[in-house]
């Protein structure tokens, strides 16, 4: 059985300079995004600060769930959030 060797070259993450827009769903926000998010259908989307507090606070109620016809059905979570 063979051992899969991970590489040893270096993996240099670049900040990109393009512009994120927000993926808010609804009304197209205009500002742009300043954070990234996970969630739990393995669905990700870019956030503005306003719109990032309030799917937060969302969540926490759990009233979010993902509109794609193959994810789950029920309330979905934020795995995970960071900044762009």
């Amino acid at each position: 059985m063979s051992t899969p060797v991970l590489t040893e070259d270096p993996v240099v993450i670049e900040k990109q300079e393009e512009a994120h827009p927000c993926q808010s769903t609804g009304k197209e926000c205009p500002r742009e995004a300043t954070s990234y998010t996970l969630w739990t259908c393995a669905c990700h989307r870019d956030y503005c600060d306003e719109h990032l507090r309030a799917m937060v606070e969302l969540d926490k109620q759990d009233r979010i769930v993902c509109g794609k016809p193959d994810h789950p059905r029920g309330p979905v979570h934020i795995v995970t959030l960071g900044p762009l």
